[in-house]
């Protein structure tokens, strides 16, 4: 009886420590478990560095032997498992006794059902899932944080392209309108020389450069919608369309004023050709007014001197007066004077040509060409006369000289009808030789 009462005091202290020891060790593994799920439910506000401070705490816990971390309680629970398994086995003992002697046992299984492994195994269980749970949100929180700190770092991107890209639209927005305004307001030929000179430096110097900026704004709008699929965000404004609408505008801006430009320098060589052949018409006339006047002005000095019989009061005045008319107004002086009238007619016809390719009707001649006609006939007729006047004077109008005076008037009145056929023919003749050249 003494030893059965010794082995169930023993029984006793043992089932004691096997209690203690679980509660003890219960309290640790379920303040342990409510920690993790209280830090689980914290985690999502975590700042990145708590993330990590908490996460390094994971791995000392599993890692290191204070008293509070996991690999001595783990050890606990394997001594508890043993120490529960040997009180199990005396309780089993002391019941067989009980069985066989006839008392009543101390203890039964019941008595340490709480502690055993398999119930230590699942609290153990619950306080690693809670562990794996918090780590779990730890990950997602740091997961959070880098997507953010992504999300963060595309979007000031996608702020510096879209600064970039309302820079270069205010630069093309600025020179388109500045182009615009150069078309609208173009002046004399020092103003186009400026102005084309201006754009030249434009479309070579700075729209180059703009370009490759464009290029590259590409490339980055580019990789930074990239970044935005994978963070699973809209994708950006289409800032690159945008910006290819206002190189097409500038673009159009561009050709537009070369145009413009282009057409201004037309217009101003046909108004400087134009005001040339004003001129040449003006100079034309002029002549022809002036060899009008000296023409006529002879004549009727011819006229007058037959009408007042200003033809010698003796033989040697008439004379003297014959071999004036003969030399030098007839050798050098009318010759001479046909010449200025068919250099008058060629810048006639000239001007004409000119006026021509300027799409421009004939010069009104002023003097008309037949005024000159008039005149130069006029001028013969005058001088016949004042010659037939003065060898009437001298009595020398004989046969031959009659004759003479016939020829001249028929050599004349040919000089004439040539001087009206000739520039028909000349222009005829041209007309001829430029559709020739245009069939072929």
């Amino acid at each position: 009886k003494a030893e059965r009462e010794a082995r169930q005091a023993a029984l006793k202290k043992m089932v004691q420590d096997l209690k203690t020891g679980v509660d003890d060790w219960n309290k640790w593994t379920k303040g342990k478990e409510g920690e993790f799920r209280k830090k689980e439910g914290e985690a999502p506000s975590y700042p990145e560095e708590r993330c990590e401070k908490e996460l390094e705490g994971l791995k000392k816990f599993r890692t290191e032997k204070g008293k509070d971390d996991k690999p001595p309680k783990a050890e606990e629970k394997a001594r508890l498992a043993d120490l529960y398994n040997k009180v199990r086995g005396e309780i089993m003992a002391d019941a067989m006794d009980a069985a066989k002697e006839g008392y009543q046992p101390v203890f039964d299984e019941g008595e340490i059902a709480d502690c055993a492994p398999e119930v230590l195994g699942g609290k153990w269980k619950d306080m690693e899932k809670a562990e794996r749970d918090f780590e779990d949100a730890l990950g997602r929180r740091l997961a959070d944080l880098d997507a953010a700190k992504r999300a963060k770092e595309t979007d000031d991107l996608l702020k510096g392209l879209k600064d970039k890209a309302d820079e270069l639209m205010d630069w093309l927005k600025g020179k388109k309108g500045d182009m615009d305004g150069d078309a609208r307001s173009i002046g004399d030929e020092d103003d186009i020389a400026k102005k084309q000179a201006k754009l030249d430096k434009l479309l070579s110097d700075e729209k180059p450069p703009k370009l490759d900026e464009t290029g590259e704004l590409a490339k980055e709008l580019h990789a930074v919608a990239d970044r935005l699929a994978a963070e699973k965000r809209d994708p950006p404004p289409d800032l690159e369309g945008k910006l290819q609408g206002g190189w097409n505008a500038f673009d159009d801006a561009a050709a537009a004023l070369q145009k413009a430009l282009d057409d201004a320098r037309k217009k101003a060589a046909r108004d400087k050709a134009m005001a040339e052949t004003d001129k040449l018409q003006k100079e034309n006339e002029d002549d022809a007014n002036k060899w009008l006047d000296k023409v006529n002005d002879k004549a009727k000095d011819f006229e007058d001197k037959v009408k007042s019989g200003d033809l010698g009061n003796t033989k040697e005045e008439a004379e003297k007066k014959l071999a004036d008319l003969r030399s030098p107004f007839q050798s050098d002086t009318k010759p001479e004077w046909g010449k200025e009238r068919g250099g008058i007619d060629a810048g006639r016809r000239a001007v004409d040509d000119r006026r021509k390719d300027e799409d421009r009707p004939p010069a009104d001649w002023k003097p008309p060409g037949d005024d000159l006609d008039k005149g130069w006939k006029r001028l013969g007729d005058a001088e016949r006369e004042y010659e037939k006047a003065l060898l009437d004077k001298l009595g020398k109008l004989d046969a031959e000289e009659q004759e003479r005076l016939k020829k001249a008037a028929r050599k004349e009145k040919a000089l004439a009808d040539i001087a009206d056929e000739l520039p028909p023919l000349v222009q005829r003749r041209k007309v001829e030789k430029d559709a020739a050249a245009a069939a072929a």
